[in-house]
């Protein structure tokens, strides 16, 4: 058993730890409450307990409605992604030779993957979030042959610039105006 200051200790490792599993800024809501049939030992807990599960509840009876703005989250996130890895591809293709030593220069490419993320960084004002992780990165490049990747194509990341910028908020406007009504 344990009381209402050693329960919010249990909560604040437990978010801790859950920030450094799902690596994102924000962590997923955690529900606190008491699942047993027996009295409370601390009464001080038993407004948390109610509110909690008064959200959780809302929470749940929300879920359709959050449906849609969950995906176009999503479409959002995979939208940014896919610009990120254009980046990086084009610019690993940029650093191949076109005739001897491709393996070897392949594997400083890939060694120095950190430096080319900075570099896509700086130059495109990307934020780190937005890049694939690096090491399970490596791992898929060392399939890879280098120089069958294409080059930076502008008019295809343009579209994905435009939809982000616009197309984005005209469907994010839409979900808000059918939500309330």
């Amino acid at each position: 058993m344990i009381d209402h200051q050693q329960l919010m200790r249990v909560y604040g490792a437990l978010m801790w730890s859950l920030g450094k599993v799902f690596k994102t800024p924000e962590t997923s809501r955690v529900y606190i409450g008491s699942f047993w049939n027996e009295p409370l030992h601390y009464d001080v807990n038993r407004r948390l307990f109610q509110d909690e599960q008064h959200d959780l509840f809302a929470d749940l009876q929300s879920l359709p409605r959050n449906a849609a703005l969950r995906k176009l989250n999503d479409l959002i996130k995979r939208a940014r992604l896919a610009k990120v890895h254009a980046h990086i591809i084009a610019k690993l293709r940029e650093g191949m030779p076109f005739m001897i030593g491709k393996e070897k220069k392949k594997m400083e490419l890939i060694a120095q993957l950190d430096k080319i993320y900075e570099k896509i960084q700086r130059e495109h004002k990307i934020i780190p979030g937005d890049f694939p992780d690096i090491t399970k990165m490596r791992e898929h490049l060392q399939d890879a042959d280098f120089a069958k990747f294409n080059g930076n194509k502008p008019k295809l990341l343009k579209v994905v610039d435009e939809m982000l910028a616009t197309d984005i908020g005209e469907f994010f406007y839409l979900f808000t105006v059918v939500i309330h009504h």
